[in-house]
């Protein structure tokens, strides 16, 4: 039973629907096994369904954990290969989606840090892009492990943005990304030339390979030490 005046980010209740439709249950066998409240599921859905982003973000402060938390959680995604979910579940954590930046922030390089006291849910503006922009932002969403918000903030684009382009990509294919408003009947629809296609690709498939590869060699270095350690 879903907790009186328990709070959501938005990356959380985004997260939540992602995992409602690759769960293959009902709506109510999903929400009892989750924990939310039936009509807070469907409140989700509908306002995701009008792209109703900003009625689905919250106001209030982020979640905070401490660089230990993140570094073990971190470490048993890489190096004890524990699920994300049961990730999240252990260390208390927001929402996959948090858990899979920190992975990213490491694979990257890049140090990870205590949440900052005061840090809250401002997310950021959209900005117009291209057809091809569209394209690629959402293949590396995916090659990415659909971190959101790292893709966000390297196309400086809004979290919303990229989730919406990923949704449509993945349902209908680079077709869905053509921007459509305000376009007459008799108006040519964006297109690309096969060229631009397979490059698209090739780069999609580079990322990919990049963050694997990354990944990898970070957790074998995790696991020396470890071995190391004992």
């Amino acid at each position: 039973m879903e907790k009186q005046g328990r709070s959501y980010s938005l990356e959380q209740k985004l997260d939540t629907l992602y995992q409602f439709k690759h769960s293959g249950k009902s709506m109510r066998a999903f929400t009892k096994d989750f924990g939310i409240a039936f009509v807070t599921l469907k409140k989700w859905l509908d306002l995701e369904q009008l792209e109703d982003f900003k009625a689905l973000e919250p106001s209030h402060e982020w979640k905070r954990y401490s660089q230990d938390t993140k570094n073990a959680a971190v470490h048993d995604r890489l190096v004890n290969g524990l699920s994300q979910l049961d990730i999240v579940k252990k260390y208390q954590i927001s929402s996959t989606s948090v858990l899979r930046r920190w992975v990213n922030q490491y694979t990257n390089g890049k140090e990870i840090k205590a949440t900052s006291k005061g840090q809250t849910t401002h997310m950021k503006q959209g900005r117009t892009t291209s057809y091809q922009e569209r394209i690629e932002i959402a293949q590396y969403a995916l090659a990415h492990e659909k971190d959101y918000h790292t893709t966000a903030n390297h196309f400086n684009v809004s979290y919303q943005q990229v989730y919406t382009w990923v949704r449509k990509y993945e349902k209908d294919g680079i077709n869905a990304l053509q921007d459509r408003r305000g376009k007459r009947l008799n108006r040519e629809p964006e297109e690309l030339s096969e060229k631009e296609r397979l490059e698209l690709r090739i780069k999609e498939l580079e990322e990919r390979n990049d963050f694997l590869e990354t990944r990898e060699d970070l957790a074998k270095k995790l696991r020396e030490i470890q071995r190391r350690n004992q």
